[in-house]
């Protein structure tokens, strides 16, 4: 005699992995499918719309990172920046020309000259925090 058990009885597993088994009900009759031939694509899924829209969202994203380093490294065009920061010193020129170590700009303007380089916290800029920012005298 065949004993009847619940399937809510049964203890949830933490996991799904490779080698588990999903139980399905198709009209030959009721069958297990190994996890690692459970396979999602956008034709069965309800939310293919939303892969859609990050396919092209990711494309655009593509773009405007080959746009900005074609910017970087070929030079052509200007890039401004709103803050910038570096751990081991910041470099201008491709090739190893010329290099700043933010750790050795002066922390004020005093005794400048017109297009010095010296840094500043947010807080010394006005607004709040101790990120260091490269200003230009």
């Amino acid at each position: 005699m065949s004993e009847n058990v619940n399937i809510v009885r049964l203890p949830e597993s933490d996991e799904v992995k490779s080698g588990d088994y999903l139980i399905i009900e198709t009209p030959q009759g009721t069958k297990i499918v190994d996890f690692s031939n459970f396979i999602l694509t956008e034709s069965n899924v309800t939310f293919s719309t939303v892969l859609s829209a990050h396919t092209s969202d990711i494309a655009s994203n593509k773009s405007h990172v080959v746009t900005l380093t074609g910017a970087m490294f070929g030079g052509e065009q200007k890039m401004f920046v709103t803050s910038l920061s570096a751990s081991q010193g910041l470099s201008a020129c491709s090739g190893g020309g010329f290099s700043v170590n933010l750790g050795t700009l002066p922390t004020s303007n005093t005794g400048l000259k017109t297009g010095d380089l010296y840094t500043q916290t947010g807080a010394q800029l006005g607004g709040s925090g101790t990120t260091k920012a490269i200003c230009i005298k």
